[in-house]
């Protein structure tokens, strides 16, 4: 276990080394724009409807969702970046050569660089979001309407968690540019399925959409990890978004399929590396 949390703690250094970290300024910059113009801008205009307090509780529910798609964007992407440098970029630099040298199995190798990229993008959502609870609290009052969201907030911790490990898989057997195009192509294509197919799909009732549509859920569970932080929130955003899109709340079976998605791709890669040569 010790060998498991030193290989992680420098999985994290490796991160700050890297300056992954300064998408955390990103973030930050993003909530900040949204944070200060949104609420007061919704609190201003009454075809918003209801009193100044009531659109102003609106305006700051706007900002807590629009603030945590910025969050879970960017946190995934430092994801990505940092999964693809963790097995064969580090092969190529004689890296996990000098690592194996020592009494250590590589499932301990590849299981504390995974538990360092989980621990910096969980690091990474519960900063943004807390910072994002505090700005908002401060800045219109605790009691205006910003919450901590305890169980929406930890489904937001398995959007990095997804995508660092599809990418750490990527990186056991394929370059870091390599590595970074097939997280790409895979999510574009479920980005495909779960904006402009289904959307289509939904205006002209067309079977063959709704199965290709389908498919997509298959391929990355990001729509039904969607579907489960879409339920657990509430407010303005929510109602308006479920009006249009009309968004499932999920199945048990569509929660367990992330986990499992998550633990298969992490079996992917500890068997490609227990019989890659890193010599």
């Amino acid at each position: 276990m010790r060998s498991i949390l030193l290989i992680a703690s420098i999985t994290i250094r490796e991160a700050m080394r890297r300056r992954v970290w300064l998408g955390v300024l990103v973030i930050l910059v993003g909530l900040a724009l949204i944070d200060f113009t949104v609420p007061p801008g919704m609190q201003k205009h009454s075809r918003f409807g209801g009193d100044s307090a009531e659109r102003l509780k609106h305006g700051i529910e706007m900002a807590q969702y629009f603030g945590a798609r910025i969050m879970l964007f960017f946190s995934s992407i430092m994801a990505i970046l940092l999964g693809a440098s963790q097995v064969s970029a580090e092969v190529e630099r004689g890296t996990l050569a000098t690592i194996l040298a020592k009494p250590i199995r590589r499932v301990q190798v590849l299981l504390g660089k995974w538990l360092g990229l989980v621990a910096f993008g969980v690091c990474v959502i519960l900063f943004c979001y807390s910072v994002n609870w505090l700005v908002l609290s401060l800045r219109y009052g605790f009691g205006a309407g910003a919450t901590f969201n305890v169980p929406a907030l930890l489904v937001m911790l398995l959007y990095p968690t997804l995508y660092g490990t599809i990418t750490m898989a990527w990186s056991s057997f394929a370059g870091m540019a390599l590595s970074l195009l097939l997280t790409a192509m895979i999510y574009a294509a479920t980005f495909v399925g779960d904006g402009i197919v289904q959307l289509i799909a939904q205006l002209t009732d067309n079977k063959s959409l709704k199965d290709l549509e389908l498919l997509s859920r298959w391929v990355i569970p990001h729509q039904r990890l969607g579907e489960w932080l879409f339920s657990l929130e509430k407010g303005l955003a929510t109602t308006i978004v479920q009006a249009i899109r009309g968004v499932p709340e999920g199945t048990l079976f569509d929660k367990l399929y992330i986990f499992i998605y998550i633990i298969a791709f992490f079996w992917f890669s500890h068997l490609i590396f227990s019989r890659r040569d890193v010599q």
